[in-house]
């Protein structure tokens, strides 16, 4: 595929979780796809493995861990939020842990964000 149009088209099998904006993207831009729904994150994931669907749509972080830690997986990632799916990420931790809470901070410096992007080939924008 070398754009969302080549995408949705008839014959691509799309699948998606319920909830959240990925379900959100599909529900209101994919027209001709065919779209698979399924129980979690699990199991699109799943289907991906066993090839019986082409595409997942899913953020950045997920998509850059599937291709690290699944053969066969290939994540492609655009340059811009696709419509209808800005998010923001939420990081929990104990609030007595100074100490992860500030290597946490560090991380999620401008500075560091960029450096970790470089170096797992992320586009950090």
């Amino acid at each position: 595929f070398k754009s969302l149009e080549d995408i949705d088209r008839k014959g691509v099998r799309i699948v998606v979780n319920p909830g959240g904006t990925n379900l959100d993207y599909v529900d209101k831009h994919i027209r001709y796809a065919d779209v698979i729904r399924e129980k979690d994150n699990d199991a699109t994931l799943q289907r991906i493995r066993e090839r019986s669907a082409d595409v997942m749509f899913t953020d950045l972080l997920e998509g850059t861990y599937y291709q690290n830690k699944e053969p066969g997986v290939f994540c492609v990632s655009t340059r811009s939020i696709l419509p209808d799916t800005a998010g923001n990420k939420v990081y929990m931790m104990a609030k007595d842990n100074q100490y992860l809470l500030d290597a946490v901070n560090s991380w999620l410096s401008d500075e560091n964000r960029i450096i970790l992007a470089r170096k797992w080939l992320i586009n950090p924008e």
